[in-house]
């Protein structure tokens, strides 16, 4: 039995209450430094790899960010200033995180405790 077909239940819950507890924000707005890294910031808007390189808003200081900028820049060519879709790609990924949290802590613990565990790392931002 794989994985999915043996947890069946428990991934639904996962994903189901994922979807659930962050429906309302996918229909937010961009806020916050979403401004200056996403909507202003004209070197995300031009895909080019000696951007995502070289010293930039997101390469400074102490920071080498070159796969955040390279995200947020794919995400911008396909969905340009649709706020939606970043969510819902960002929920996306936590959700899949929370699964493979799940399966990472079925090898330590019970499964009832494995999915309360998951279920809390899911919900925690709450």
């Amino acid at each position: 039995m794989t994985f999915i077909s043996e947890h069946k239940k428990a991934i639904f819950l996962i994903v189901a209450l994922g979807f659930i507890v962050y429906l309302f924000g996918l229909l937010n707005g961009f806020t916050w430094d979403d401004y200056p890294f996403i909507l202003q910031y004209s070197g995300l808007h031009e895909f080019d790899i000696q951007t995502l390189l070289k010293p930039n808003l997101y390469n400074s200081g102490l920071f080498y960010r070159p796969i955040t900028l390279a995200y947020f820049a794919i995400l911008y060519f396909l969905f340009e200033q649709q706020a939606f879709f970043y969510h819902l790609i960002q929920i996306s990924l936590h959700i899949i995180s929370t699964v493979l949290l799940f399966a990472f802590f079925l090898r330590f613990f019970p499964k009832g405790l494995s999915l309360f565990l998951s279920l809390l790392f899911l919900i925690h931002p709450i």
